[in-house]
């Protein structure tokens, strides 16, 4: 007894002993050997090649934010050279933090004073009369080779939009900065609208915001629709980039809940955007008419409109990284609706968005090529994942777990992919899979749809089709990769219909599945197996013509799997 009772205080004593040692936030702890909690960390500061005359070492609580001193503070300064800001090693160019900005050290840190030719200037501002009276001194001044920081201090109520436009020379924009950068002093600062946009921004220099919420806004009307609720941009040589910590949240327009692009480039690299409406328009998070988005990071969520429920599009849109989710169209476009242009889906995700047709997205017309982005779990009567009137190519990623719904009077079809009637599907890779729908889970073709790589499968059909169902012309080809070096094909595996067509329901149309014969003589095919239906495992032909390997189908259907 008293052996047990001596183990049981043994464990109780190093259990606390070993609480002890756990800190509050993320812990870099130099010696493993410390019996004591580390409960602050350094932070030193290094001139980099310049000089500076005030303090140099820190020590921060941990799980404390900490403002680094402003350069004028800290007496910093070049013989040459402008102060840019801080990074985290000595021979980097880029800015980590910016003069005088707010964080959260999670580590003993160096951070090295960057210098560079452009002049760098800063603005605290604690009111919007005071915001647009710097702005005005900014377009007077004109330094073409001036970067401008202005914090927001606070939560600014704004009376009307501030405009951030270069100043005319004989007819002539002169580029009033190298570049303006908004950004939030603490971590709930606000620009809040009124009755008209927040930002209207006309200039050739870059525009930054960062850490800041735009909120409240209600458009610009430049002839009568209220475009941009938060953010209006005007001009080719406009750039605005929202960056991590920039939030446009209930903000609404009659186009571009949040942002309007009349032209220039609108980057997302790690902003929020959400809950923005353009509820009887278009583009509940952003319209681009004859501009160009690129999306590498962020948020863009919760947004409603009753076309393109995030994103309208009639122009270039790159989407490499973050997520396009929860959003809803009314009409068509639940995530984005694509009505021209050229659109690359090289990454991120587009999913959970809802619409009538369209769920993920509705291309309307212009080119469409997703080689990464993920398309999943997104709604609608046809088209869940992807209704294609345009031309769409797939050739990586994922079209999957999308579901398309039947309404009161519509059945539900195409639960990966609708491709209507004149437009084209081109799959050269990737998957179409999980989907679900009446008829047609993984693809619905009503015009031209050509299978050369990839897979189709596990789709789900409570009707007719699970893996395709065509009225149209399909044709499951092959692909050479590499200079015609070697051949690869695609494969319908592991579908279901609860009706006919397992794999393949032919309505009408012609559905043909090619044949390839490579140097050696060896002849490649795209595999159709494992599929399940009520009759017609594989294919079922109800109209129209079914030719396997060159040969026209004289029968109704087959169970027999086709592998190479």
């Amino acid at each position: 007894m008293k052996k047990n009772a001596f183990k049981l205080a043994f464990i109780c004593f190093f259990l606390s002993a070993a609480l002890l040692l756990i800190p509050s936030c993320k812990a870099d702890d130099d010696d493993d050997n410390n019996t004591t909690a580390k409960t602050t960390y350094t932070i030193t500061l290094n001139a980099n090649g310049g000089t500076m005359t005030g303090r140099k070492t820190y020590k921060v609580e941990i799980g404390e934010n900490w403002r680094i001193p402003e350069a004028t503070e800290l007496g910093l300064s070049h013989k040459t050279l402008n102060f840019q800001g801080w990074a985290t090693s000595a021979g980097s160019s880029e800015v980590t933090y910016g003069d005088n900005y707010l964080f959260c050290p999670e580590s003993d840190l160096t951070l090295y004073a960057i210098w560079a030719e452009t002049k760098q200037v800063t603005y605290t501002v604690t009111s919007s009369d005071s915001l647009n009276d710097i702005i005005t001194s900014i377009k007077t001044l004109q330094e073409s080779k001036t970067a401008y920081t202005i914090y927001i201090d606070g939560e600014l109520e704004l009376t009307g939009r501030i405009s951030i436009e270069d100043p005319s020379e004989h007819g002539t924009p002169v580029k009033m900065a190298e570049k303006i950068t908004i950004i939030g002093k603490g971590t709930e600062d606000k620009l809040l609208g009124s009755s008209d946009t927040i930002l209207h921004i006309k200039t050739q220099a870059p525009v930054i915001i960062k850490n800041l919420t735009l909120s409240n806004g209600d458009g610009y009307a430049p002839i009568t629709e209220k475009c941009g609720g938060a953010i209006y941009m005007e001009g080719s040589s406009a750039s605005v980039t929202l960056d991590s910590g920039a939030i446009l949240s209930s903000n609404k327009a009659d186009k571009g809940g949040a942002v309007y692009v009349s032209g220039g480039t609108l980057r997302i690299a790690g902003a929020k955007i959400t809950e923005n409406k353009a509820s009887s328009g278009e583009g509940g998070a952003i319209f681009n008419d004859k501009g160009t988005i690129q999306i590498t990071g962020g948020e863009i969520s919760s947004n409603e409109a009753s076309f393109g429920g995030a994103i309208y599009t009639s122009n270039e849109l790159d989407m490499s990284g973050g997520t396009v989710s929860g959003n809803k169209a009314t009409e068509f476009g639940g995530g984005i609706y694509i009505k021209s242009g050229t659109v690359s889906l090289t990454g991120g995700a587009i999913s959970k968005n809802s619409a009538t047709n369209g769920g993920g997205v509705f291309a309307n017309g212009g080119s469409i090529s997703a080689e990464g982005t993920g398309i999943s779990e997104n709604t609608a009567v046809k088209g869940a994942g992807v209704f294609n009137k345009a031309s769409f190519t797939l050739g990586g990623g994922s079209i999957s777990y999308n579901t398309a719904t039947k309404s009161e009077s519509e059945t539900s079809c195409g639960g990966g992919i609708y491709n209507d009637s004149e437009a084209t599907v081109l799959i050269e890779g990737g998957y179409v899979s999980s989907n679900s729908a009446d008829n047609g889970a993984g693809i619905y073709n009503r015009a031209t749809f050509t299978f050369n790589n990839g897979f189709i499968d596990s789709n789900i059909a409570s009707g007719n089709g699970g893996g395709i169902y065509n009225s149209g012309k399909a044709t499951m080809g092959t692909h050479s990769l590499q200079n015609g070096m070697y051949i690869i094909a695609g494969k319908i595996e592991e579908n279901k219909a609860d009706g006919n067509g397992g794999g393949i329901y032919n309505a009408d149309g012609l559905f043909s599945l090619n044949t390839e014969r490579q140097a050696d003589d060896t002849v490649v095919f795209g595999s159709i197996s494992g599929n399940t239906a009520t009759s017609g495992k594989t294919w079922y032909k109800e109209g129209g013509t079914v030719k396997i390997k060159g040969t026209e189908q004289n029968e109704t259907s087959s169970d027999e799997d086709i592998k190479e």
